[in-house]
């Protein structure tokens, strides 16, 4: 079955792009994998957008705060801590996008063509690069998540004053 659409969740461990004709990413979750007739581009702008956001604005607040210009991780879910990096440029039709928090390990590739990231369920994807970028990635996913906690704990702190 092809989905029309997808929401992003919790449960979304990483978006790859599809090289079948019929459909244009496949979702990889804890349990399942599914086939969605949406680019990985859409299905992170549709979800924004149905938390009254876009990509466009989240890029732009993430580049702000970070000064990340390339390869921007963006904060999906902000209560949830549902953060997703690139594996390339935006744009690029090969980009896969990988949510962080689902992440337990990454080492070079058998080939050395890339890297094997294992998620905390033990499934496991091949992105073309290296382990050095995904480590920077991670680091860049983490740093979203710890502005993100700030700005939370700072709101909290300006409601009791």
């Amino acid at each position: 079955m092809i989905l029309e659409s997808y929401i992003i969740n919790e449960l979304t461990l990483a978006l790859i792009p599809s090289l079948n004709s019929e459909y244009k990413t496949v979702v990889i979750e804890n349990d399942k994998m599914l086939r969605v007739n949406q680019t990985p581009l859409e299905i992170i702008e549709h979800t924004l957008l149905l938390q009254w956001t876009t990509y466009e604005g989240r890029r732009r607040v993430v580049t702000h705060h970070t000064l990340f210009q390339r390869r921007v991780p963006l904060p999906i879910d902000i209560k949830k801590r549902v953060v997703a990096f690139p594996t390339h440029t935006e744009r690029d039709s090969n980009c896969k996008w990988i949510f962080y928090k689902h992440i337990s390990k990454y080492f070079c590739s058998p080939d050395k063509k890339g890297t094997i990231i294992v998620f905390k369920n033990d499934q496991h994807i091949k992105v073309d690069i290296t382990p050095e970028n995904v480590r920077k990635q991670c680091e860049r996913a983490m740093t979203c998540i710890a502005y993100t906690a700030l700005a939370a704990i700072n709101d909290i702190y300006a409601l009791r004053t």
